[in-house]
């Protein structure tokens, strides 16, 4: 009677892993999903970033500023867009500081302070095929800002 309690009792334990792996035992194949979207179905929707007064390409004092706002709003981050700031000079990054957007602090602050310092001083080619790697536990923001400096400084090639 006690073996059969600790089998059943063994049995409900494991239960939550079981229901991870295939017939076998194996792991259970992981499904693949396309960028952006959440692990557990929906993110939460956020109210949009204003655009109206938003200008692309601009130039002050010699130096082209891009912001991707407008460029990028379809490809999001872990809560939405990542837009960014794009300083070039001569043919090369001067800077990329963030705007604002929904991302959590806590992820993103270390996307901003790892990640965007890299591109600066980059010629503009150069940036644009650069493999900067992406911040641990921050996958989805670090791949935004990749594709949104990407598809600036191609903005600014077309439109310089």
């Amino acid at each position: 009677m006690i073996k059969q309690l600790f089998f059943i009792l063994a049995l409900v334990a494991a239960t939550p892993l079981l229901a991870q792996t295939d017939g076998n035992g194996m792991p259970a194949q992981q499904e693949r999903r396309p960028h952006g979207q959440h692990p557990h179905g929906q993110r939460p929707q956020l109210p949009p970033i204003d655009t109206t007064n938003v200008v692309t390409l601009t130039k002050e004092k010699g130096e082209y500023i891009i912001n991707t706002t407008k460029l990028c709003y379809d490809f999001r981050g872990y809560r939405g867009p990542t837009p960014l700031e794009i300083r070039v000079q001569k043919d090369k990054v001067v800077s990329v500081k963030a705007l604002r957007s929904h991302e959590t602090p806590k992820y993103y602050k270390p996307v901003v302070e790892q990640m965007l310092p890299k591109y600066e001083g980059m010629k503009v080619k150069e940036a644009m095929a650069a493999d900067v790697d992406v911040v641990t536990g921050a996958t989805f923001s670090s791949k935004a800002v990749k594709e949104n400096v990407r598809r600036g400084l191609e903005y600014y090639q077309k439109h310089k």
